[in-house]
């Protein structure tokens, strides 16, 4: 079975990284405080990874994993092509 990550991208975000984001992943929605993703292995962090480099924009992403039934919270902050786990919450 693939790992499925759950993601929540924390607003305020550019229009330009939003636009990005829903061009590349259809299923993404935006909600009143995040732009919520579903997304396959490591697909969307190697992603956000680039994406900050790129669009020079610090991305704060909150993900969880099916590997432990989405109980372990990740918070990761994507820094000019560098991404840093700051917090985590079980």
């Amino acid at each position: 079975m693939a790992n499925s990550l759950q993601t929540k991208i924390r607003l305020p975000l550019s229009k330009r990284v939003i636009d990005v984001l829903i061009a590349k992943f259809e299923e993404a929605h935006i909600e009143e405080d995040c732009v919520y993703i579903f997304s396959q292995g490591f697909v969307l962090h190697n992603f956000l990874i680039t994406l900050s480099e790129e669009l020079d924009e610090d991305i704060i992403a909150e993900h969880s994993s099916s590997i432990d039934r989405y109980c372990t919270l990740y918070v990761e902050r994507y820094r000019k092509g560098i991404s840093e786990t700051i917090e985590v919450k079980s």
